[in-house]
């Protein structure tokens, strides 16, 4: 009589459970004490095992041997075979025949889906790098201090020396696998010669897979920056992932390959118009329990930035915004005088409040976002030069506000948001206007905290978002974006 058996779902053997740097599906011998393993009891002596599918993706065990699956082999009674898989493609069926040739048994076996947890998932842990102050020549203390006093979940931090560390959003995309038995953390990572890897003891070992070690970062789009994930959407319980095609084009075919075969139906945003052209530029997701599904789409507003901008005192000095004006090689601007008066910034952001902002909020709307979701920061950009000449796309005139870090916990709603610096120097940033502005347009129930980005990130080209990393619970646990919540 043939049993039907629902499939199995088991996580690939990617991890690297005697931490020696390689993946013990790459070690024949190594039998893990937490491998996936398929119990066989009562089938009759003759049975013969066959394996359909994606061969070279599964192993069969008994004991330290592995078993041939080019053709139909012979069960020993009792046996208890060890199973394992090597990639999150991985499909196949395990026939049981016995000796008559009629088919008693049949399993499928899948690789556990690899998902990105959305944004709407409690984070369980921050990441943030310090700098190294001699060897950088900046410091970033102030900006770490108040991620580590004011976050709501645990906060881990590492020295790094140059390299590695300073863009850390930009470094690994956290993932998990949950499988019937078993669940694996997988780490996106990138094969870069920058340096000594300061998260390391983080991604190695048992249950922690790092997935991507031959894939170069070679340009901007290829940084896990431009990696954003919506929360649940119809047909998307697990949310979609989002990517940006640069100027220099989408990021690793390879890391898009993969996505591709997994759940979240990855598709992209246009970002070629910025410097940077990371998505987390264009687009952040927030919890808000008065939207309709339970968050909102946060995306630059240069029309209301330069609706802003006009109602500001024009004899603010702006001290610190000369120092992008440095880096570019421009005449400094030190008055919000000066910034009303630039007929090159005006014309520049007309044309993105025209044409660029529309087409972001439609590609949105594609995707299945809510017109009543989605909401406006304001944000001027202006149109950043190049070393050698010539335009490297839009960059912002103060920090993005989009780009910021959103830390969802139990202790409450917190984003961590760019200190816009709008103000004299000696002004507290209570009294700054455009924070007041950007403050007023996020949901209200969230806990702002501004923290200082300039000097070690934004005259670079990023903000907060992109100098963290956060790690949040199984998708499994993600909040019910169904039902309309009263505001709290």
């Amino acid at each position: 009589m043939l049993a039907l058996l629902a499939p199995l779902l088991l996580t690939p053997n990617l991890d690297d459970d005697d931490r020696d740097g390689l993946e013990d599906w790459l070690q024949p011998e190594w039998i893990d004490a937490d491998d996936d393993v398929l119990l066989l009891d009562g089938l009759p002596a003759g049975t013969l095992l066959e394996v359909r599918g994606d061969a070279a993706s599964v192993r069969l065990r008994l004991g330290t041997h592995s078993i041939p699956l080019d053709v139909p082999w012979p069960v020993p009674d009792g046996a208890t075979l060890a199973l394992d898989l090597g990639s999150f493609s991985a499909r196949a069926e395990l026939r049981f025949t016995d000796a008559a040739g009629t088919l008693v048994l049949a399993r499928r076996v899948e690789a556990a889906p690899l998902v990105l947890p959305h944004p709407l998932l409690p984070v369980t842990a921050v990441e943030v790098a310090r700098l190294d102050e001699g060897a950088d020549g900046v410091s970033n203390r102030a900006l770490v201090r108040a991620i580590e006093t004011r976050s709501p979940a645990p906060v881990r931090t590492r020295v790094i020396e140059g390299g590695r560390g300073r863009w850390l959003q930009d470094e690994y995309e956290y993932g998990v696998a949950q499988g019937t038995w078993s669940r694996l953390d997988v780490i996106l990572g990138h094969e870069r010669p920058r340096g000594v890897d300061p998260w390391r003891d983080l991604h190695l070992g048992p249950d922690r897979a790092v997935v991507g070690g031959d894939w170069l970062w070679l340009d901007n789009a290829d940084g896990y920056g431009n990696l954003e994930v919506t929360p649940p959407l119809p047909g998307h319980p697990w949310g979609r992932v989002l990517y940006g095609i640069t100027s220099e084009g989408p990021p690793h075919q390879a890391l898009l390959d993969l996505l591709a075969e997994q759940p979240q139906a990855p598709t992209g945003i246009d970002t070629s118009w910025l410097c940077v052209g990371h998505v987390d530029e264009l687009v952040s997701f927030v919890p808000d329990p008065s939207a309709p599904r339970g968050f909102r789409a946060l995306v630059p507003d240069p029309a209301a930035g330069a609706e802003l901008l006009l109602g500001l005192d024009p004899d603010t000095a702006l001290p610190r915004h000369a120092s992008r004006d440095a880096l570019d090689g421009r005449v400094p601007r030190p008055t919000v005088a000066a910034l009303q008066e630039d007929r090159e910034l005006w014309a520049f952001n007309e044309r993105l409040a025209a044409i660029e902002q529309p087409h972001l909020v439609d590609q949105l709307l594609d995707l299945g976002v809510l017109a009543e979701e989605i909401v406006g920061l304001p944000l001027l950009f202006e149109d950043s030069q190049l070393d050698g000449g010539g335009s490297c796309g839009a960059a912002p005139v103060w920090p993005n506000p989009v780009n910021l870090l959103s830390v969802v916990h139990g202790d409450g709603d917190v984003v961590f948001v760019s200190d816009p610096s709008m103000r004299p120097a000696d002004a507290p940033v209570a009294e700054d206007p455009v924070a007041a502005a950007i403050r007023a347009a996020l949901p209200r129930h969230l806990r702002v905290e501004w923290v200082d980005a300039w000097d070690a990130y934004h005259v670079l080209g990023g903000e907060v978002h992109c100098a963290t990393a956060v790690q949040r619970l199984d998708p499994s646990a993600r909040r019910d974006p169904g039902a309309r919540r009263d505001p709290g």
